[in-house]
């Protein structure tokens, strides 16, 4: 079974055709409020939508500058507040400790300001195993190919000291009765 193109196109915009610029106005300015969109891409899906339902395009204007005025906002720290396992977990996973709570408060910090939605626990857990492993403390507990060879070649190394060789006299004593014969 077919369906005419213009059935679909009909379909498509008949809805927005009872939409109104006051409440358009309000849901995008609300969206903007709360962080979800920055104002510039709402006050264009507004724009987008007015075209569809045909309003006025002086309508369609005021209601751009106004959405566009609208300050950026953030999502609150509370909102993460859930999350809180996952940083746990992550620390003890990625850095061998648990986290202090003052490390916790400030990667919540650190995911509101690059607005990182609370929503998205995925989102969340790539921003946060991102900030760990580039950290000093993450660079440091990550074994590189290289420090794999070093311990191959030489044993293994303090914990976090990447070069560093225990130091045993009776191998020293070994090695120097090796070369005096």
């Amino acid at each position: 079974m077919a369906t005419d193109p213009s059935d679909f196109l009909g379909g498509f915009y008949g809805q927005y055709a009872g939409a109104q610029p006051s409440r358009a106005i309000k849901t995008a300015m609300q969206g903007v409020k709360r962080g979800f969109i920055d104002p510039f891409t709402a006050a264009e899906e507004f724009a987008a939508k007015g075209a569809a339902a045909g309003w006025r395009s002086g309508q369609i204007e005021r209601g751009m500058r106004r959405i566009q005025r609208k300050p950026f906002g953030m999502e609150s720290i509370e909102r993460y507040k859930s999350l809180t396992p996952i940083v746990t977990g992550a620390y003890s996973d990625l850095l061998g400790r648990s986290a202090t709570d003052q490390e916790v408060q400030d990667l919540f910090k650190r995911a509101q300001a690059s607005r990182v939605s609370s929503a998205d626990p995925g989102a969340f857990e790539s921003f946060m195993t991102n900030q760990l492993l580039t950290s000093k403390e993450g660079m440091a507990s990550i074994t590189t190919p290289e420090d794999i060879a070093w311990q191959r070649s030489r044993g293994p190394m303090f914990q976090g000291q990447r070069g560093v060789m225990t130091f045993n006299p009776q191998n020293v004593n070994a090695v120097i009765n090796a070369m005096i014969g």
